[in-house]
């Protein structure tokens, strides 16, 4: 099926289900540079919308880093809400929430409930999966990334989540840190971009708006950080030790060789990288 036809057909699914006080109308397009471009384009200032492609050109994400996307292999979204509505500090937390709990949906992990999660999440906008699923700590492949743009008054909200990717349609140079929901379970029927879009939605009309406490609790669970050696940057100075807890919404609690505590706040704080 071409990549029109494509589109049709999810917008044909996605219409009746973007009936919510939040959302309000879908734009599939079989193609597009970035659908956080689109979206701010095609609202004209005004939230319920969602714009998503089949085939992503330039898609980005946080800090002008770049989003793989292969055609039809997996979502590329963004959600238009209303910057006076929503909780701009969490709204990554909750949106990374929303896609642990979408992506469990489709694929039903059989993870017995005393061990950990096996959708997590890395702090600010990751969604990541472990490599030994029982583990609490360890090394991780990424699954999904977040990315919130404020713009002329809305929240853009960007979502990318690798479905149907194998091995072989990774670039080189991230094939041992990215997985696709089709990887976690080769043999299991592959999961649809229909299916992952219905249940998205569904777990947003949720976490978007229930309390604070649900989403630290979920956090809490999933976060990959706590407990482990990080580098973070504030105000232009970098800060490396262990991770002694994260809260979405103040701080970052970061103990360094010396012994001292220090507290970087989450919303100024950015995660170095390698």
């Amino acid at each position: 099926m071409n990549l029109v036809d494509r589109a049709a057909n999810l917008k044909s699914f996605l219409t009746p289900r973007v009936n919510l006080p939040w959302l309000t109308r879908v734009l599939v397009f079989p193609q597009c540079h970035s659908t956080q471009d689109e979206a701010l384009r095609l609202a004209e200032s005004r939230p319920g919308l969602l714009v998503t492609a089949i085939n992503q050109l330039s898609g980005r994400g946080r800090l002008g880093r770049t989003w793989v996307h292969r055609p039809g292999l997996g979502l590329a979204a963004t959600f238009v809400l209303d910057a006076a509505k929503h909780d701009a500090p969490t709204l990554s937390i909750r949106a990374g929430v929303a896609v642990c709990m979408a992506c469990e949906a489709v694929t039903e992990p059989r993870i017995p409930n005393d061990y950990p999660p096996y959708f997590r999440l890395k702090w600010p906008n990751d969604v990541m999966v472990p490599l030994k699923a029982h583990t609490k700590l360890g090394p991780c492949r990424k699954l999904a990334g977040v990315l919130i743009e404020r713009r002329e008054g809305l929240l853009l909200l960007g979502i990318g989540i690798n479905i149907l990717q194998q091995e072989s349609d990774w670039p080189a140079n991230i094939r041992d840190s990215a997985v696709s929901l089709h990887q976690l379970d080769p043999s299991a029927h592959p999961p649809s971009l229909e299916g992952v879009c219905d249940q998205l939605i569904r777990a947003l009309d949720h976490y978007l708006f229930t309390d604070r406490r649900e989403i630290r609790k979920q956090f809490s669970a999933r976060d990959t950080l706590t407990g482990t050696q990080q580098t973070f940057e504030h105000n232009t100075k970098r800060y490396t030790g262990t991770v002694e807890c994260i809260d979405p919404e103040d701080a970052i609690t970061l103990r360094t060789a010396d012994g001292a505590e220090h507290k970087l706040p989450a919303l100024t704080t950015s995660l170095v990288k390698d």
